[in-house]
C-alpha cells in the first residue's frame, strides 16, 4: 500500500516536471530521475 502511495506522488511529480521543462533536455533528465526513483521505490 505504501509503494503504491509514493509511486502515485512520484507520478503526480513528474506530470508537473514535465509540465514544467520547456527542453528536450530537461524532459530527459526527469524521466532519468523518475526512473531512479521508482527503482529506488521498488528495491525497498
Amino acid at each position: 500500500m505504501v509503494k503504491r502511495i509514493i509511486l502515485g506522488l512520484a507520478l503526480f511529480i513528474l506530470v508537473f516536471s514535465l509540465a514544467s521543462c520547456q527542453t528536450v533536455q530537461g524532459i530527459g533528465n526527469d524521466i532519468t530521475w523518475m526512473g531512479q526513483a521508482g527503482a529506488e521505490i521498488m528495491e525497498k
